[in-house]
């Protein structure tokens, strides 16, 4: 490719690591024609080092619409620490389990957009944060997007280290870690209307639970009952969703915090109590009920469900005979938040005859 070029990958499994040293978009059919084509357009880096590389000198670069998975050091980077890349923009992708940095930028002087993307299932076991920002004058801006995990050992989501640098979070969901950013040496960040677990100071910041649909199984869709669901900005840096719906879902509303419009303009509020989790993946025995950790049995749910609570249950075959009780619950299957008629043939309790 040539600078300036646009490179379109089709869908398919490409096991390498890229580099990227000129003026390049490295995008799925999805730029041409949003149709969730990053869930089958993926780079494997198979374990090894970077995945894509920006080298040095690289000018702007558009990574568009992929999912990036399966190295052991980081996802995205800029590696020489020394020469400016310019203008880099990450729209619409997926990255994903990562022995280290999900997003590094090391370069000088860049502009970084992250929007309406998934970063998730990272283990950042150095304290180097699933995205790290440690060069001189950088700024970044993340919208629209969710950096999650559910992996133990987790401690970090954003680490910026830089006081030459500003880091810019709106309309953004970080959950699942022991700190969900840290800013060292007077570098700035501000926040502003985004889902931040332990709070972050800024701007209709909430910490309440995100309430994705199925975190566990990568589907960072909202619950109806989330409270992100109303609760963005006016910003973005993109007027369309992950996929490919518009923003704002319905016309005329708010739009939601997160990487994917929901078709409700607000939450359902239908009960004051917990939602408790169960699928046929949790335990009885180690599992808390969330929806990172959800219990084994529909039993098991409704036997520590107090009343107004919600047990929630993911498809699967349930072999047991469930007893309510004198509990004023509802029990229910993923129907119930994603209005998704698939999950009610797909949920079943089942008496084996007993």
């Amino acid at each position: 490719a040539s600078p300036g070029d646009t490179v379109i990958v089709l869908p398919g499994v490409y096991y390498e690591s890229v580099d990227i040293d000129g003026d390049l978009t490295l995008a799925s059919m999805d730029i041409l024609s949003p149709n969730s084509h990053y869930l089958e357009t993926i780079i494997d880096g198979v374990g090894h080092g970077r995945v894509i590389d920006m080298i040095g000198g690289c000018g702007e670069v558009n990574i568009y619409g992929l999912t990036i998975r399966n190295g052991d050091g980081t996802g995205i980077s800029t590696s020489t620490y020394t020469a400016s890349c310019g203008d880099i923009n990450i729209q619409n992708c997926v990255i994903t389990g990562f022995g280290n940095t999900a997003i590094a930028m090391g370069d000088e002087d860049d502009n970084v957009y992250i929007s309406n993307c998934i970063i998730n299932n990272t283990k950042s076991t150095n304290d180097w944060g699933v995205v790290t920002v440690s060069s001189s004058n950088t700024n970044v801006e993340i919208d629209h997007t969710v950096i999650f995990s559910h992996l133990p050992n987790t401690p970090l989501g954003i680490r910026l280290t830089s006081g030459e640098s500003t880091l810019t979070i709106s309309n953004s969901i970080i959950w699942g870690f022991d700190e969900s950013i840290l800013a060292t040496n007077g570098g700035v960040v501000s926040v502003s209307n985004s889902c931040i677990e332990n709070g972050w100071l800024g701007t209709n910041v909430i910490e309440s639970n995100p309430e994705f649909q199925h975190p566990a199984a990568g589907n960072f869709r909202l619950s109806m009952m989330s409270p992100c669901i109303g609760a963005g900005s006016e910003y973005d840096i993109s007027s369309f969703d992950l996929d490919g719906n518009p923003r704002p879902l319905p016309a005329g509303s708010i739009k939601d915090m997160g990487a994917y419009e929901h078709y409700l303009d607000t939450p359902v509020l239908f009960h004051d109590g917990r939602t408790i989790y169960v699928s046929t993946d949790g335990s009885d025995v180690s599992g808390s009920g969330t929806s990172v950790d959800p219990f084994a049995s529909i039993q098991k749910g409704i036997d520590l469900a107090l009343n107004n609570d919600v047990v929630l249950v993911s498809p699967g075959t349930y072999h047991e005979n469930i007893i309510i009780g004198d509990k004023d619950i509802l029990v229910t299957s993923e129907y119930f938040s994603s209005i998704d008629t698939s999950t009610i043939n797909a949920t079943i309790i089942d008496g084996d005859s007993s």
